[in-house]
C-alpha cells in the first residue's frame, strides 16, 4: 500500500516522503494530520488512509495527548513555542498503545494559504535495543522540565559563556540555532524595562549573597510577555570568577488562574447575595409598596383639595406635598440600598465602625422580621473598635446569619420569639459579632456538615450561604462558629481583626 494518502496530491512530494527513512507527519493549523509517509507507518502501527484526518494528538501519550491540539492554538494566537521550532525527546504512543521514545523536531511549513507544521521522529537507540542509562537520564529530565515549564541554565561571570537547557530556548522563544544569550545581555534583551532596574538590584545582592530569587515579566523573541521565575545559586570559582546555576520557572498561567479563581468567588458571592434577596422578596415588597400606597393616598387626597380649593388651605396642600416627598425618598432608599448590595463589584476595603455596619445591614432584615413577628434585639457597645473590610461583603455575612435566625423561629413552638444581635472584643482581641436565636437549635448532625458546600436542611435552600460566608471571612482574617443559646436555640457567631490602630467608634 502507498502512504502519503491524501485527497489534494502534490506530484513527486508523496515519493520524497515515502523514501525518508525518519518518520514524517503533515499537520495543518487545525492539529489534523493530512500526510503520514511509509516510515511513520512503521513507527506507529497506523495506515495513512486510517489516521489521516485525525488529530496529532493520538501519537502521544497523556497527558500530551489532549493538551495538543491547544498549544498549536496557542501558537498561533501568541507565538508561544513548545515543541514548534526545537528538537526533543519525547515518547510516542503507539497504535496498540505501547509507547517508544522517539527524537522530535518540528517546523513550520510556510508559503500556503493557512500555517501547516512538520514533524521528523527518529526512534531512539534506547527504542531500537541499546541502552545508555546517560542518554536516558538526559531524555527524563528534559521531559519532566517541558512538562513543568522549568528550564537551567549555567554561566560564568564575569564574560563566561552560558549553556541553556531546551526548555530555557522555549522559554524566552529563541531559535535553538542562535545559541544562548550571555547573562548580562539576558536583562536587556528579554526582562521587560519596568523590571531591569529591580533584576540589576537583585543579581547585584546575590554576587554577595550567592542566592538570586526574584519572580519578573520577560518579553520573548515573538513579542510574547511571560511571568518567570528565576533562582540561581552563585558559587566562587577560580580567578575570582562566580559560577552561575539557575532555574528558570514559567509561571504565566499562575497570575491568571489566581485572578480566574477571584472571579469564580465574587460571581458566586453575588450570587448568594441575589439568592438572600430572593428569599426576602415578600418583605422587601412590602417594604416597596407601603410608600407606594401612602403616595397613591396622599396623591388621591390633594386631586380632591385641588378639584375643591375652597376648601382646602395652602398650609393643608404644602403638608400632604411634604408627604409625598418623604414616602418617595422612604422608597429610593430602599432601592438604593438594594443596588448598593447586588451591584456585581469589586472587592473594595474600608475602614468601617462595626456598629454602623450591624445597624445598616439590619435595615434589610426588618421587612421580614416584621412579617415574622420577631424582635430583634442589638447589643453592640459603643466603643467598638474600627475594622478594616469589605462592608458588602460582611453585610452579606450578617444577613444570612440574620436570615437562618429568622426561619429558625418561625420553627419554634414555645419561647421568646427575639432574635439578639451583639458585638463585643474577646480575649484575642478580634471583634466577634453574633446572632443569637431561640429556635430548635444546630443538632449534631448538622454541626458535622456545618458549612459544607451544598449542605442546607431548608427544602428551597442552596445550601451555599454559609460555606460563602466562611470564605468571605477568611479572606478577611476572621473565622466562623457557632454554639448553643443559653434557655435554648443556637449563637452563630464571626470574628474579624481589628484595624490596626483603629480607634474606638
Amino acid at each position: 500500500m502507498t502512504g502519503c494518502c491524501s485527497t489534494a496530491t502534490v506530484p513527486g512530494l508523496d515519493s520524497v516522503l515515502d523514501a525518508a527513512v525518519d518518520a514524517i507527519v503533515l499537520i495543518d493549523a487545525r492539529g489534523r494530520i493530512e500526510r503520514f509517509n511509509l516510515a511513520a507507518e512503521a513507527l506507529f502501527g497506523w495506515r495513512a488512509d486510517e489516521i489521516i484526518g485525525q488529530s496529532a494528538g493520538v501519537l502521544m501519550p497523556d497527558p500530551f495527548r489532549s493538551e495538543h491540539d491547544d498549544y498549536i492554538a496557542r501558537y498561533l494566537r501568541g507565538g508561544e513555542r513548545r515543541m514548534i521550532g526545537s528538537r526533543r525527546e519525547v515518547n510516542a504512543c503507539r497504535r496498540d498503545g505501547s509507547q517508544v521514545p522517539v527524537t522530535i523536531t518540528v517546523g513550520e511549513v510556510a508559503g500556503g494559504a493557512e500555517p501547516h507544521f512538520l514533524a521528523i521522529l527518529h526512534e531512539t537507540a534506547e527504542a531500537a535495543g541499546g541502552f545508555d542509562p546517560l542518554h536516558r537520564g538526559g531524555r527524563l529530565l528534559r521531559q519532566a522540565q517541558a512538562l513543568a515549564g522549568v528550564a537551567n541554565y549555567e554561566a560564568r561571570i564575569p564574560g563566561g559563556a552560558s549553556i541553556w537547557s531546551d526548555e530555557m530556548y522555549r522559554i524566552v522563544g529563541r531559535d535553538r540555532a542562535l545559541g544562548p544569550v550571555a547573562l548580562d545581555s539576558f536583562v536587556e534583551r528579554y526582562v521587560t524595562p519596568a523590571d531591569r532596574e529591580p533584576y540589576r538590584r537583585r543579581w547585584q545582592e546575590a554576587m554577595t549573597s550567592g542566592l538570586f530569587d526574584m519572580e519578573c515579566r520577560i518579553t520573548t523573541d515573538q513579542g510574547v510577555i511571560r511571568v518567570v521565575h528565576s533562582i540561581a545559586q552563585m558559587v566562587p570559582a577560580e580567578e575570582g570568577a562566580l559560577q552561575v546555576t539557575g532555574t528558570l520557572y514559567d509561571v504565566t498561567e499562575r497570575p491568571r488562574a489566581a485572578d480566574e479563581m477571584r472571579l469564580a468567588q465574587e460571581r458566586m458571592t453575588q450570587f448568594a447575595r441575589l439568592s438572600t434577596m430572593g428569599e426576602m422578596a415578600a418583605g422587601l415588597a412590602h417594604e416597596i409598596n407601603q410608600p407606594l400606597a401612602a403616595i397613591t393616598t396622599f396623591s388621591q387626597a390633594l386631586q380632591r383639595m385641588i378639584r375643591n380649593p375652597a376648601g382646602a388651605a395652602r398650609e393643608e396642600i404644602e403638608e400632604v406635598l411634604e408627604q409625598i416627598a418623604a414616602q418617595a425618598l422612604r422608597a429610593g432608599e430602599v432601592i438604593h440600598r438594594l443596588r448598593v448590595f447586588l451591584r456585581n463589584r469589586e472587592v473594595r476595603q474600608e475602614t468601617v465602625a462595626p456598629g454602623q455596619l450591624i445597624e445598616d445591614t439590619l435595615l434589610f432584615a426588618e421587612p421580614d422580621v416584621r412579617l415574622s413577628n420577631i424582635r430583634v434585639l442589638l447589643d453592640v457597645p459603643r466603643h467598638l473598635p474600627a475594622i478594616d473590610c469589605d462592608p458588602v461583603q460582611i453585610q452579606q455575612v450578617l444577613l444570612n446569619l440574620v436570615r437562618n435566625a429568622i426561619d429558625a423561629m418561625n420553627e419554634a413552638v414555645t419561647g421568646p420569639r427575639e432574635i439578639v444581635v451583639a458585638g463585643r472584643l474577646i480575649e484575642s482581641g478580634e471583634l466577634e459579632i453574633s446572632v443569637a436565636d431561640h429556635g430548635p437549635g444546630i443538632s449534631r448532625e448538622v454541626a458535622e456538615s456545618f458549612g459544607n458546600p451544598f449542605f442546607t436542611t431548608k427544602p428551597s435552600g442552596t445550601g451555599l450561604g454559609v460555606a460563602i460566608s466562611r470564605s468571605i471571612l477568611r479572606a478577611h482574617g476572621g473565622r466562623f462558629g457557632h454554639r448553643p443559646t443559653p434557655g435554648g436555640g443556637a449563637t452563630v457567631f464571626f470574628t474579624l481583626p481589628p484595624a490596626p490602630g483603629g480607634s474606638d467608634e
